[in-house]
């Protein structure tokens, strides 16, 4: 309920333990009844003190804010025409917009920056994200960074997590390309994350034969190597900490305790424990994350839905996720079921109407490097928008419809290990909201 000074002018003598008794550097006392009792006695300047310090002392009251902003615009008050006055009294009503908001579920945050760092309207130099390379300036609209860090006993607080900040790269549409979080959880936290990894009892991820060409391994769909479900804790660590940034990143998603299902695992990529120890022809181009079983909306949209790369390695800098687009219907984050059948139907290998079907992938793609630069910048199907580089304690989040696949460099390769202490370690999570058909 919103609160002027003002209108509390006949509680004063209540509320007031004396004006003699009062220190305005006690944190203790009634600032705001002192302040009425002032501002009756025509004593502004007193008051206006009283009233900050109410506002210093329980900042999380967005009555005290409003009182201070009202104060200090006060005729009566010598100093409210001066400029730091005007300029202290719209900070003062920001705060209590941000506070009122926020109580009631507004994603508005008390603290929060948020900054352009770039944007094709108005920048000159070329586009640059931490850690990645953008291949398609053209397909970026803005990178902005958002700093806010919930201070302690806050509802989005949670001493698990690291961060502070975050970088965002946004499509031509207004949609976030890709998400970086650097430092996500402490220092212990990302210690224990790997240590429970390498312990786990791994399995090699399931290869699902081509219905039509079961006997030739290449034919087949899956992730290449070795994967494991995260423990229940690491799983709730990782919705904790994501929990208020994807909220200011796409506040239209559901809070992620209410998505429709979510996964969280430890991944090893490593071909040689794959059908013959081969790349998949499927694997040397993009693909999403949907899950068809959800269902989709009216209309035929896709429900929303994000995946997650989290590196728990300093070894493997070079590689990371690259983001594509589809060249034939220019294409990349695929939101409805006409776009996965016309974008992913051009290039699937094992599709009749594919593009470009005189071409052979595997010389289009060739072993031993399928994933470098030289091949997945710009082949016969797809373009790279950007490609990530995994940093140790570094989530990264994109849209799970989004085309995106694995990048490495020829270094990689040989170094690629079953043996979670030597190889590629990253933990995954995705999060996936429900059709209605």
């Amino acid at each position: 309920m919103r609160c002027c000074w003002q209108h509390l002018a006949a509680l004063a003598c209540l509320l007031c333990g004396g004006a003699a008794a009062y220190r305005v550097d006690d944190a203790m006392a009634d600032h705001t009844a002192a302040a009425i009792d002032f501002a009756e006695a025509g004593d502004m300047a007193s008051a206006v003190a009283s009233f900050r310090a109410a506002a210093a002392f329980t900042p999380d009251v967005p009555e005290h804010w409003y009182n201070l902003a009202e104060a200090l615009a006060d005729e009566d008050w010598e100093g409210s025409t001066a400029a730091a006055a005007r300029k202290e009294a719209a900070a003062a009503r920001a705060t209590h917009a941000e506070l009122e908001a926020e109580a009631a579920g507004g994603t508005l945050r008390r603290g929060l920056v948020e900054e352009v760092l770039w944007d094709a309207k108005t920048s000159v130099e070329a586009p640059a994200f931490p850690a990645a390379d953008i291949l398609l300036p053209e397909q970026v609209s803005r990178i902005t960074r958002t700093k806010w860090k919930p201070p302690v006993g806050h509802a989005d607080y949670d001493a698990d997590c690291g961060w502070s900040e975050w970088v965002t790269a946004w499509d031509t549409n207004g949609d976030p390309l890709l998400t970086s979080i650097d430092r996500f959880f402490t220092e212990d936290v990302a210690a224990a994350l790997r240590r429970d990894g390498i312990g786990s009892r791994w399995e090699v991820a399931d290869i699902h034969p081509d219905n039509k060409v079961k006997d030739d391994p290449r034919k087949g769909n899956g992730f290449p190597g070795l994967r494991v479900d995260a423990a229940r804790a690491a799983k709730m660590q990782t919705q904790t900490c994501l929990g208020p940034i994807l909220e200011l990143v796409n506040p239209a998603f559901p809070a992620l305790p209410d998505a429709a299902l979510v996964q969280t695992l430890y991944g090893l990529v490593d071909k040689k424990l794959q059908p013959g120890g081969i790349w998949l022809d499927s694997q040397r181009l993009p693909h999403n994350d949907i899950k068809w079983d959800l269902g989709v909306l009216a209309g035929g949209d896709v429900p929303g839905s994000y995946a997650s790369v989290y590196a728990l390695t300093n070894d493997f800098n070079t590689s990371g996720t690259g983001l594509f687009l589809e060249k034939e219907s220019g294409f990349s984050l695929l939101k409805t079921l006409p776009m996965n059948e016309r974008a992913q139907g051009n290039f699937n290998p094992h599709h009749e109407g594919r593009q470009h079907p005189e071409l052979d992938l595997l010389a289009e793609i060739p072993d031993p490097h399928p994933h470098q630069m030289k091949h997945m910048r710009d082949n016969a199907w797809v373009k790279m928008i950007m490609v990530s580089y995994l940093r140790y304690n570094r989530f990264v989040l994109y849209d799970g419809r989004r085309l995106h696949n694995q990048y490495l460099e020829p270094e990689d390769y040989p170094r690629l290990s079953a043996d979670p202490a030597k190889g590629r370690l990253t933990m995954n999570s995705f999060f996936w909201a429900r059709g209605s058909q």
